[in-house]
């Protein structure tokens, strides 16, 4: 009994060869030649390991049949392939993993459906279901596969899950479903299931309904860097994935190229679904059909939807150029750039970027270059629908002449927003405390140059900007404290990499520190973006920048405790005192054009530039920080 008891508790690891002798005894010298047979063999038992050598592996129809077993390749995917057995009058999965296992691994195949396999689905007769892997109440990791050549399989010609703990990592699908057959999941279908899924690609599988990459129904699902592209289907929606129910959270992940003959090009979010999507892109996908509201990119016909610092670029649309949502949604930290909303003229079209209902919240998010322009638009060149819009920053979107190019419909509110390249673009929106090309009624709303960094390409803030402190009073204070700038970002002394060099350290101010200068930005004149900054300032002091072409360094006398570094010609742009508001924190953007005196900082020059500020130590006295050389080109 003992000696039992020990041999059951052995974990043996078995060779399987496709060039051995059939069907051998599973050694090194004498290997199994048929994963299936290895498999099948009572010596076989959980907590074994398969070792499988290179070679094609054909009309195989693996069972794990209840044991939890490691299944790898000795070689990887590239050089190991598994072929399900032909259709025909008994049909099988190539890998089937549905009695109960719950330690499972699959790892280093290409698993491939060129015979057309699939496997029946036993509660359901009649549905066919998972030509590559078929997983059912088990608990199973696939790792370095690829699922390629799917077919004859209603859902999932990839992968079909039902009730699985499943976890794919580095798991390629490609060119799954690619038949009139199948419905739903070309790449995976999976119900009732928990997923984890990583590092993997699902490109080129179709369907002819949802989903053409995946069909999630009332699965609970993580992705993360899971790169979804060019799954399809004329007739298809959602064909990056469809979730049906369930929850999903996707980091870092992307779609791209998806085509979608209904709504939804990338992605459909459905039946009381709870969807997150963080650090995503959405890039080339379009919706269409005859439904009025697509959604180039995503649909959102029911369930909650919340999308984070995600990518949005030249996606199309009918209604939402990117985003159709029929719910309310919350969008935060995004960017949405070039994205188009044109569809069928007995509908119209709508919201270059996003189209919308009431209860929709779009914070700190930037909308550039976006347009619904077609002959039948209704505007909203960015954003049609009513949403409170709060933080975001509006650049060059458009519409028809007299619709509105950023925001159109009824119901919108902007707050602490800034819009810019088309007057009139908010329409009927009503809007506070925003810089609003044109001008707008409202409390608070003013109409100035923003000064950002580059008017299309960065939309951060320049020192010196209007929108700088300009925010609602009531709104939560900046980062650095003071009241709320306004647009998509708050300013950041920290933009822009740092350009020059110091050419002198300052003495000690009434903080006990040196106030310190640092230049950011660029060193082309034709830019002009240099930008100064000072650390160290007392708190409260006000103060002005100097510059010069020479350098020196000399006590500035008179009662002032500061060292000035600069010599010749000094130029004072005391025009621009500036108040450091208690930070001990100021920063300035001298224009290279108009420095003091009608001077212009040229290519070829080498300028030096110093800050001065009163101060008290203890008594009033002033002190400068340190100074800077930069050499313009």
């Amino acid at each position: 009994m003992i000696c039992l008891v020990l041999a059951a508790c052995v974990q043996s690891t078995w060779i399987v060869d496709a060039g051995g002798t059939a069907p051998g005894a599973g050694t090194a010298s004498d290997p199994y030649t048929s994963i299936t047979y290895a498999l099948e063999q009572p010596a076989t038992v959980s907590g074994d390991t398969v070792l499988v050598r290179p070679g094609t592996y054909s009309d195989e129809a693996v069972d794990f049949l209840g044991k939890n077993v490691l299944l790898r390749s000795t070689a990887g995917s590239a050089t190991t392939r598994i072929v399900g057995v032909p259709l025909g009058p008994d049909p099988a999965p190539a890998i089937k993993i549905a009695s109960g296992e719950t330690a499972v691994l699959v790892e280093g195949f290409t698993v491939a459906g060129d015979a057309g396999a699939r496997g029946y689905w036993p509660v359901a007769p009649n549905t066919e279901v998972g030509a590559g892997i078929l997983c059912s109440g088990s608990v199973v990791t696939v790792k370095d596969v690829v699922l390629t050549g799917g077919q004859n399989a209603t859902a999932g010609a990839g992968i079909f899950a039902i009730s699985a703990d499943l976890t794919l990592d580095r798991v390629t699908l490609t060119a799954n479903g690619r038949d009139s057959y199948t419905q739903s999941g070309g790449g995976i279908y999976a119900d009732s299931s928990t997923i984890v899924w990583r590092n993997s690609l699902v490109v080129d599988n179709e369907v002819d309904f949802r989903g053409a990459g995946g069909y999630l129904e009332n699965c609970n699902t993580q992705l993360n860097r899971v790169v979804f592209r060019d799954n399809g289907g004329f007739y298809s929606a959602g064909n990056g994935l469809t979730i049906s129910g369930g929850t999903l959270v996707a980091d870092s992940c992307s779609f791209t190229g998806h085509i979608s003959g209904d709504p939804g090009g990338a992605i459909i979010v459905d039946s009381a679904a709870d969807v997150e999507l963080r650090s995503c892109v959405f890039r080339w996908n379009a919706g269409g059909g005859p439904d009025p509201y697509p959604g180039g990119a995503i649909r959102l016909s029911g369930g909650d939807l919340r999308i984070f610092d995600t990518l949005f670029e030249s996606n199309s649309g009918q209604f939402g150029g990117a985003i159709s949502a029929l719910q309310p949604m919350l969008i935060e930290g995004c960017t949405f750039v070039d994205n188009m909303a044109a569809g069928a003229q007995e509908y119209g079209s709508y919201g270059g970027a996003i189209a919308c209902v009431a209860g929709t919240r779009i914070e700190r998010s930037v909308f550039v270059g976006n347009r619904a322009q077609d002959t039948f638009s209704d505007g909203g060149g960015a954003i049609y629908g009513a949403a409170d819009i709060v933080h975001c920053t509006f650049v060059n979107n458009v519409a028809n002449p007299g619709d509105p190019g950023a925001v159109g419909g009824t119901g919108s509110i902007l707050e602490n927003c800034i819009v810019r390249g088309q007057p009139g673009s908010i329409g009927s929106a009503s809007a506070t405390y925003s810089n609003v090309e044109g001008g707008a009624a409202g409390t608070g709303n003013f109409d100035a140059d923003p000064l950002f960094w580059s008017s299309l390409s960065d939309v951060r803030l320049l020192p010196g900007s209007p929108c700088i402190d300009s925010g609602d009073p009531a709104s939560a204070v900046d980062p650095d404290g003071t009241r709320a700038d306004v647009g998509a970002f708050a300013f950041d002394p920290n933009v822009g990499a740092p350009i020059g060099m110091t050419s002198c350290i300052a003495n000690v101010n009434s903080t006990g520190a040196s106030a310190a200068l640092v230049a950011r930005g660029s060193t082309v004149a034709a830019d002009d973006r240099v930008t100064l900054h000072v650390e160290d300032s007392p708190g409260g002091a006000l103060g002005y920048f100097l510059s010069s072409q020479t350098p020196d360094s000399t006590s500035l006398g008179g009662g002032s405790q500061g060292l000035l570094c600069l010599g010749g010609n000094v130029l004072r742009f005391s025009a621009s005192v500036l108040d450091d508001r208690g930070t001990g924190v100021v920063s300035f953007h001298p224009r290279l054009g108009a420095f003091p005196q009608g001077t212009v900082a040229m290519a070829g020059e080498t300028w030096l530039f110093q800050y001065w500020f009163r101060d008290a130590n203890p008594g009033a006295t002033s002190n400068t920080s340190g100074a800077v050389s930069v050499t313009l080109n």
